[in-house]
């Protein structure tokens, strides 16, 4: 009851055929228990054990997938499974020998969710377990007709149909539902537009590409009654009326030296942002405010030279001209003895300003170190830290890390325990062989 098993196994298959599976057991009191990597607030995590299975055609793939996750919170137990997931995708291919693309693919899943709440003498309440199963099968055929009107256009209209069976649905009732509708919409990508810039020894190259959007799905006068009444699991199961267009505009400067067969990306900048046609036409509710147009994103990606990398990614609110979030990225590679990541995030809501960074050093002879942290500027205070001392020769390696970390728990009785938490990990490797140990997740990875 204390210790933990972690096994991972991949297996190749002359055939083509892939498997993956991973047995994940956590001991109720052990004491190497991971925890979440929020920055204000650390919960206890659950153990994920999964088999899969794929074989991929060059027209056809499929997958089987049994999953079981469960808590290892000291309180309320819960435990969701996939028993089991089997999905198959017709590829995207040419229709009798038509202009017109299909694409069929289909999923069916068993969902099986199981919470426990322990006994409470205090309160004298008796244990309680309840558990509900739902089994959906999820098809969605879809046809396109893509086109290029000219060699700076790109037009791709789409119309796709869903049909969905549940075993129950969200209202706990025994009765099964099946929705039915259309989703319709169309691609256009340009027009295209390039510019070359050349010297002796390089070549620079500035390509725009502008794209729009558009989605469409029907109201709920569509099969609404069931529409509304699907039990929300996961992305499929969103069914909501849309009526959307996206915008998009990408920029790319790519550079290519003489000596240079293909060109290197040094910056990628990307713009998009949405405009929902039914918030812009509402009719209920006219004293709030029509808000039709989404967050404006904003992506910038730089590699200006081989050695150093600089990103950005922040959304803007068009109506209160408040930035909602930002990510800045920066990776630097000095000669091959050491290279620095550095990660810093904003959040408006809820306020969170963190940093993340990463240095690492490589030595002769087969040493090498590494030391990361991750910051909570708005606490000031450190959440994590992590050292690690490497050695590698040919045939085998040797790894010790040492972690710290900010651990806040909610105990049985509604206290609160904070503490900071140290551990010590090592890892003896045989290459070609495998390794014996335990290494933790690291906290930050290397960007170039």
């Amino acid at each position: 009851n204390v210790g933990n098993v972690k096994d991972h196994n991949r297996q190749k298959f002359k055939n083509g055929a892939d498997s993956r599976a991973r047995f994940d057991y956590e001991g109720e009191t052990s004491y190497s228990k991971e925890f979440g990597s929020g920055i204000n607030l650390f919960s206890m995590r659950y153990t994920d054990s999964y088999v899969n299975f794929t074989k991929n055609t060059t027209d056809t793939a499929i997958s089987f997938t049994v999953r079981d996750q469960k808590s290892i919170e000291s309180a309320t137990k819960r435990r969701f499974t996939r028993q089991p997931e089997i999905r198959m995708v017709r590829m995207s291919h040419e229709l009798f020998g038509t202009p017109f693309v299909a694409n069929l693919p289909l999923v069916a899943t068993s969902f099986r969710n199981e919470k426990i709440v322990p006994a409470d003498p205090e309160t004298d309440t008796e244990k309680t377990k309840t558990e509900d199963t739902i089994n959906r099968l999820d098809i969605r055929p879809t046809l396109s007709l893509p086109f290029s009107p000219s060699r700076a256009f790109n037009v791709t209209p789409f119309v796709s149909y869903r049909l969905t069976h549940y075993s129950r649905n969200a209202q706990k009732r025994e009765r099964p539902i099946t929705v039915e509708y259309y989703t319709a919409g169309a691609s256009l990508e340009g027009p295209r537009a390039y510019r070359a810039f050349k010297a002796e020894r390089w070549a620079l190259k500035h390509t725009i590409t502008p794209k729009m959007d558009y989605k469409f799905i029907p109201g709920y006068e569509i099969d609404g009654e069931d529409r509304q009444l699907v039990p929300q699991i996961d992305s499929r199961d969103n069914s909501s009326p849309a009526n959307n267009l996206r915008f998009s505009i990408l920029q790319r400067l790519l550079h290519k030296t003489k000596e240079q067969t293909v060109g290197r990306q040094i910056v990628r900048l990307e713009m998009m942002q949405s405009y929902n046609i039914n918030e812009a036409n509402r009719k209920d509710a006219e004293w709030v405010d029509r808000r039709p147009l989404s967050k404006l994103r904003v992506d910038l990606d730089t590699n200006p030279f081989g050695w150093l990398l600089l990103n950005v990614d922040l959304t803007q609110n068009h109506y209160n001209g408040m930035m909602e979030k930002m990510t800045q990225e920066v990776g630097l590679l000095l000669g091959k003895w050491a290279y620095v990541s550095y990660d810093r995030l904003y959040a408006r809501e809820p306020k969170t300003v963190s940093s993340k960074g990463l240095v690492g050093f490589k030595m002769h002879g087969g040493f090498s170190f590494e030391a990361s942290a991750i910051h909570d500027d708005v606490n000031q205070i450190y959440s994590n830290s992590m050292l690690e001392m490497k050695y590698e020769s040919d045939c085998w390696g040797l790894a010790l890390t040492v972690e710290g970390r900010r651990r806040i728990e909610e105990l049985d009785n509604g206290n609160v325990r904070d503490e900071w938490e140290q551990r010590l990990y090592l890892v003896l490797s045989l290459k070609g062989i495998g390794e014996a140990g335990a290494k933790p997740k690291t906290l930050a990875g290397r960007k170039l």
